[in-house]
């Protein structure tokens, strides 16, 4: 039977526990899953350059291969009937071979964006589905890199003559009505593409990364995305 003392002893142990457990910080506080964010998208990141980044990088993949735009399609096509089809395919080859030189040229731009990004909201985010994070910093930066990357396009395609060539048949067939769009320039056009595919291959290796926390690089990013995940 139990003493008046051991029940009140007791009544004040339990006391204490709850105090404790409704007191306790979380095993990761917001300053480490901001940490392990920014890890995150820069360990994706490094891997979508290198992926990208390289010969054949956008050529040879089925997934991002740059075609022509749909305003270009119906000259294309055109030009096609008249026989000039390699002239087409050589250009969009000029096209994809343009993002690849330019893409590692953007790495540290990425990488930097990143860096500065704040993220108070940095455990919503690693609570959320697994492309999130690459969906906020196309959100916060998209604007900022793609004007910082343009420059960087137009200088690695100024040297190329299919590339001057597709802007004039551009202007061509916007001017003539051929395109009910006015096709943007080779340079512009570029430039979105390769933004899409290094937001969309970012986000791959985000997801895979949150799936497969072992991958991750890093002490930190594997706690991280281990105390995060579902």
């Amino acid at each position: 039977m139990l003493t008046k003392l051991s029940l009140r002893a007791l009544l004040l142990g339990g006391l204490l526990m709850a105090c404790n457990a409704s007191w306790a910080a979380p095993a990761i506080g917001n300053s480490q899953a901001a940490d392990g964010l920014k890890a995150l998208l820069v360990q994706g990141s490094e891997l979508a350059v290198n992926q990208l980044g390289r010969d054949g990088g956008f050529n040879q993949n089925a997934t991002w291969r740059i075609a022509l735009p749909k305003a270009m399609q119906k000259p294309a096509k055109l030009m096609r009937n008249l026989g000039q089809g390699a002239l087409i395919d050589e250009l969009e080859n000029n096209l994809n071979s343009a993002a690849e030189q330019a893409v590692p040229h953007a790495k540290e731009l990425l990488l930097t964006s990143i860096r500065q990004m704040s993220l108070q909201d940095a455990s919503q985010i690693l609570s959320s589905h697994p492309t999130a994070a690459t969906e906020y910093l196309e959100r916060s930066s998209r604007d900022e890199l793609r004007q910082r990357f343009l420059p960087i396009v137009q200088k690695t395609t100024a040297g190329s003559p299919l590339i001057q060539q597709y802007n004039q048949l551009a202007s061509q067939a916007g001017g003539l009505g051929l395109s009910k769009k006015q096709p943007v320039s080779a340079e512009d056009y570029v430039a979105d593409q390769a933004l899409n595919a290094l937001f969309g291959v970012l986000g791959e290796q985000e997801a895979e990364l949150r799936a497969n926390p072992a991958k991750a690089a890093g002490s930190l990013l594997k706690g991280v995305l281990q105390a995060f995940g579902k």
